[in-house]
């Protein structure tokens, strides 16, 4: 057999290759599909430079000053005006439930203070969650106040254009203030590693025992189908669980991702007196036992915010009390279930019985424990009532 090169033979295996690809539709979609899909990706859905992100204005100085401003904002494209509020709490509202990237505060009295010269400022606040989101558009304010002062500040007023600044805007970065990134990549590096680990190589493993030829002994063994497959699984699963560990370890104590997400239960003695009554409780007596939570007071709504809780839990039949002067019309008549389950997502729980954990806890001068939640084996069900499990 001739060692040299021969095109005739080169030529038979390229073609042969062109029509196995051609065969298998599979291979030819994905050779032509993931590169369209990361081009998509890359060129649309990845994009280092945002614009027109939702943007809330408390206007408490409506004026022509005040109203070339917020103009300005919106014509550099980087900002859009979603909604204008009365006041820096609706506004700072908005941004909690998300539905506002930016809030700018307008305060009262700035054109008096602008026309004065006495160098007002103004207040925008970012939700600084993404960094990448709002770099680009907090960089380009100074040139949206240069480009409002060029406009506004001329004839009389035009000695106050060439102070430095005739008025400042002062941002607040919220939630993130040190514009750390690791908040958003050690987590999102978590899924890439998820998936690689689960995903790719569990199908590599099992496409690698077609090739060696060994999936048809197994197959042909007494296992079933079910089992062989389960068993290739698993094993991959068990590695993802340490995986995951692993980088909530390393995110926690390595790079200060802060973790958060708590559950809090409040004890307040409704169960001991449901299970004083042997079955049949006092109803009346029932009604002055306990206590539960005002959803009116807008204090303890902003600290529920605040706290980053996962779960409100008490021992008594409503985590929320009905107010005396409940208006039947209003849609409004459990703000506290309103703002935790419908804003938050934050989960509700009622009739916990927590008597036992307040005891040892008040004894040993402690407020914390592991919380779990292990559902009951409930066969055919699709959920399960809670089954909560204080570790101490």
């Amino acid at each position: 057999m001739s060692a040299s090169l021969s095109w005739a033979r080169f030529l038979a295996v390229l073609l042969k290759e062109f029509v196995q690809m051609r065969r298998d539709r599979l291979t030819f979609a994905m050779i032509v599909g993931i590169p369209i899909i990361q081009m998509a990706l890359f060129g649309y859905a990845i994009n280092t430079d945002p614009k027109h992100l939702p943007t809330a204005v408390s206007i408490a100085d409506e004026s022509e000053f005040t109203r070339s401003f917020i103009a300005s904002l919106q014509s550099s494209g980087y900002f859009d005006v979603v909604a204008t509020v009365p006041s820096p709490a609706a506004a700072r509202h908005l941004l909690a439930e998300g539905r506002a990237l930016f809030v700018l505060d307008i305060p009262p009295g700035f054109t008096r203070e602008l026309l004065k010269g006495a160098r007002p400022s103004l207040l925008m606040e970012a939700d600084a969650t993404d960094p990448t989101a709002v770099t680009a558009a907090l960089g380009a304010l100074p040139s949206i106040v240069q480009s409002a002062l060029q406009k506004d500040l001329v004839g009389p007023l035009a000695s106050l254009a060439r102070q430095p600044g005739a008025y400042d805007v002062q941002v607040h970065r919220l939630y993130n203030p040190e514009g750390m990134t690791q908040y958003n990549v050690v987590p999102g590096l978590m899924g890439v590693i998820l998936t690689m680990t689960m995903v790719i190589m569990t199908g590599l493993a099992i496409t690698r025992e077609r090739e060696r030829g060994t999936m048809e002994n197994l197959l042909a063994s007494p296992v079933l189908p079910i089992e062989v497959t389960t068993g290739k699984i698993v094993p991959y699963v068990a590695i993802g669980l340490l995986q995951a560990t692993i980088i909530l370890a390393a995110a926690r104590f390595a790079f200060g991702v802060p973790v958060v997400g708590s559950v809090l239960l409040l004890y307040t003695g409704y169960g001991d007196a449901v299970m004083a009554g042997k079955k049949n409780p006092d109803q009346a007596l029932l009604l002055r036992t306990g206590a539960a939570l005002d959803g009116r007071d807008k204090r303890l709504l902003q600290w529920i915010d605040d706290a980053g809780l996962v779960s409100l839990i008490s021992d008594n039949p409503a985590v929320e009390h009905l107010p005396a002067d409940l208006d039947p019309t209003s849609h409004d008549m459990l703000p506290l279930h309103e703002h935790c389950i419908f804003k938050l997502g934050i989960h509700l729980g009622e009739y916990f019985w927590l008597s036992e954990l307040a005891e040892w806890l008040r004894e040993n001068n402690r407020s914390s424990f592991l919380f779990t939640g292990p559902p009951l084996r409930l066969p055919g069900a699709v959920g399960s009532p809670a089954s909560a499990v204080a570790t101490v």
